[in-house]
């Protein structure tokens, strides 16, 4: 069964790219490391990466391949995957770069949003005729990835192997105020069972979030109620 590992990308301009996109050795792997990692255990066909953003002309898809070949050598750090020790970096990058495939933006598009890079990539997914997809990305982001995925792909063979294995770093720790809130337990998950009145209402606001009349009376009637 051939198999892929999709890396989610992550702005590269934002302060925390490095720490979400590489992590912390010896045991906080950033994307890029986790999905490494599974590559290897796993023996997969494809290392898909997306991105999003860009700078100095080049595409954030580009940064993180290029992160990813600059430090190579230094993957053993983290020392809780043992497959790095098992082999010399050189070959661990020989390996990945024959498997490696890049999501390309669409002309005009610069941000990539999780449900855009699903839409984009299960094409390429198919035609590789990719039977098992493991999704890779913070651990804060990767139930929108599996939803998106499951969306964008339903119908097609895709969604019958697909699994998701988090990183450890938060993307949404964007400065040293965001660490007192970044943490799991304040992730809102909102199950349509249970929340269907709420995630409706939800749904609405971010269909409707350029309209700053109505959000002013949704943040004056929440106020209200504090």
């Amino acid at each position: 069964m051939k198999s892929a590992v999709v890396v989610l990308g992550y702005n590269v301009n934002e302060s925390n790219f490095d720490e979400v996109v590489w992590g912390r050795p010896p045991d906080c792997p950033g994307r890029l490391v986790k999905g490494a990692a599974i590559f290897l255990e796993e023996d997969a066909d494809i290392f898909f990466i997306t991105g999003c953003g860009g700078r100095d002309n080049k595409e954030g898809v580009e940064i993180m391949r290029d992160l990813l070949y600059s430090r190579a050598q230094f993957l053993e750090e983290f020392t809780v995957f043992p497959i790095f020790q098992m082999y010399h970096h050189s070959i661990i990058l020989d390996k990945l770069e024959q498997a490696m495939k890049l999501e390309r933006r669409n002309s005009g598009e610069w941000f990539q949003t999780t449900s855009r890079t699903m839409g984009n990539i299960w094409p390429h997914l198919i035609s590789s005729q990719i039977k098992k997809v493991i999704l890779v990305s913070s651990p804060d982001h990767i139930s929108r990835c599996m939803r998106d995925a499951l969306v964008y792909w339903k119908g097609t063979s895709l969604t019958l192997n697909l699994s998701a294995s988090p990183s450890v770093t938060l993307y949404s720790a964007r400065s040293e105020e965001d660490r007192e809130i970044a943490k799991m337990e304040n992730v809102l998950v909102l199950d349509p069972p249970f929340y269907p009145t709420v995630g409706k209402m939800i749904r609405e606001l971010i269909a409707h979030r350029g309209d700053k009349e109505l959000l002013g009376k949704v943040s004056a009637v929440l106020n209200e109620g504090a």
